[in-house]
């Protein structure tokens, strides 16, 4: 219920994202979904859901408009599209969302990487809270800020106890740097792998990207019934 799905860049992660989101929310009575994405993608994400499902989706920034708008069809939409500056800047969607938290059935996280951002934290803290959860991001442990990985674990309900804690379990303190680093990389990884999905284009015998043709995913009469 709760993964981080570590797919390198160019394997499709938005193409699976598609059916996990489609599944949940029709499986739940139509419960929504909460898709937070980089601002570049907001398009790219709404797009490809309405083109290819039958869900109704709305997209914001966070801009007042937006907001106010989501939340005069907010009952009528299942997935719900947020770019990153959403949460770090508009208030007024960080209350929206968390005041109807028992409408929402999953969220997914694409670039779940920030570290010290509110907007980001916020979303670090909802996704615990969700009963579904995926987090979309393949930079691999040893490359990540022990902050950011902490975050990741946490959403994840991985690991429950603080970040000091964290610093103490699995990092090293450099005097000259002032900074943190994992003391121990094989142990964090064993941690993260019990809850990871990872695909790479060498596992996958793939050298090159490559472009996904979509399929349209409205369900047959049979699975009306």
């Amino acid at each position: 219920k709760h993964t981080l799905w570590a797919i390198q860049q160019g394997l499709g992660k938005t193409v699976i994202t598609l059916p996990f989101v489609y599944i949940l929310v029709n499986m739940y009575n139509k419960k929504k979904a909460l898709i937070s994405v980089p601002n570049d993608k907001v398009d790219d994400f709404y797009k490809i859901i309405d083109e290819h499902t039958n869900l109704s989706v709305m997209k914001t920034t966070g801009s007042q408009k937006d907001v106010t708008k989501l939340k005069k069809y907010f009952d009528e939409v299942n997935v719900i599209i947020a770019s990153h500056s959403a949460w770090t800047f508009s208030l007024d969607f960080n209350l929206l969302i968390y005041n109807k938290l028992d409408d929402f059935i999953v969220t997914v996280f694409d670039e779940a990487k920030g570290v010290e951002d509110n907007g980001y934290l916020n979303l670090v803290e909802l996704a615990r809270l969700l009963p579904y959860n995926a987090m979309l991001n393949a930079t691999p442990v040893n490359e990540k800020s022990p902050q950011s990985t902490y975050n990741i674990l946490y959403a994840l309900d991985m690991y429950n106890k603080s970040y000091s804690s964290f610093l103490q379990n699995f990092c090293d303190y450099n005097e000259y740097t002032r900074k943190y680093s994992f003391k121990d990389v094989k142990l964090l990884k064993n941690l993260i792998d019990e809850r990871t999905l990872f695909f790479s284009r060498e596992e996958l015998g793939i050298e090159v990207k490559f472009k996904t043709k979509f399929f349209r995913c409205f369900p047959s009469t049979e699975q009306n019934t």
